[in-house]
């Protein structure tokens, strides 16, 4: 409909946005532009509870397509998603469909630590009262009409590892004897933390998706907002790095005195393991 146009939101009915949505949008325009590795930005974080996200000047970058207001260009239309679209929605729904097309193309999605759309549908297709009870009533909204993005020059696929590594290494590791299921595991604080989490490859992360339950994160099909095997997120003020044992920070940087958690008995999300 509008072929010289170099950029498109896409937005669904059932979203209301923060103040600052095309302010937020306007800031990462050029990253976008720049980097040829990113298939959109999203205003959306699936873990964005009001235990967990607390920056609004905070990006995060993942290889995973969280939907719920986004961003794409003109090319990834013409050279991914109109390909395929004739085949969309048979079945499933459309943001499925996207992350199916994208699978193995190496492209990754920017997303913030506070959502700038809040879901306010509670019956649908794909969602009915109580799912949105348990999985997006307690998301937060960023409320002011400009937040200046921080963190724009680290947000590129090899210094955001970097990023990654260097937050690793300046992190307070947790007690791997405790519980992560237990209420108080993490208390409230300010501090960098990391805790590891088991794999028998570094593709594994059913052990990853048992930990999102007990911190009370998204937790219903698989993680949401990993970048290679690593979890970023907020809980209770601190900054949390969930890290896969088998990743290439795993390896590199988890101490020799622990073991990584291995949760066998959250509900039904973990297959049974010998």
């Amino acid at each position: 409909m509008y072929p010289n146009k170099e950029y498109v939101f896409i937005m669904e009915d059932d979203l209301v946005v923060s103040p600052d949505f095309f302010d937020y949008f306007n800031q990462l325009l050029p990253v976008l532009r720049a980097d040829k590795t990113l298939f959109s930005a999203s205003t959306w974080n699936d873990n964005g509870y009001g235990h967990a996200a607390k920056d609004p000047t905070m990006i995060y970058r993942t290889e995973f397509f969280p939907g719920l207001g986004w961003i794409m260009s003109n090319k990834w239309w013409l050279e991914v998603v109109e390909p395929s679209w004739p085949k969309c929605c048979q079945g499933y729904s459309w943001d499925l469909f996207m992350r199916e097309i994208l699978k193995g193309r190496g492209l990754d999605t920017l997303y913030p630590d506070v959502s700038r759309t809040y879901h306010i549908g509670k019956s649908g297709a794909n969602v009915q009262n109580s799912f949105f009870n348990g999985y997006f009533r307690e998301h937060v909204l960023a409320k002011e009409p400009h937040y200046e993005l921080a963190g724009l020059d680290r947000i590129g696929p090899k210094s955001y590892s970097e990023l990654i590594a260097d937050l690793i290494t300046r992190a307070t590791v947790v007690d791997h004897t405790n519980d992560p299921c237990e209420q108080h595991f993490i208390t409230e604080g300010t501090d960098i933390l990391v805790m590891y989490y088991y794999q028998r490859d570094s593709r594994e992360s059913k052990q990853a998706l048992a930990i999102a339950g007990c911190l009370n994160l998204w937790n219903v099909d698989r993680v949401r907002g990993m970048f290679n095997g690593v979890l970023r997120t907020h809980f209770r003020g601190n900054q949390l790095l969930v890290v896969g044992s088998m990743t290439k920070y795993g390896r590199q940087f988890m101490p020799k005195t622990i073991k990584p958690f291995r949760i066998a008995k959250y509900k039904d999300e973990i297959e049974s393991e010998q």
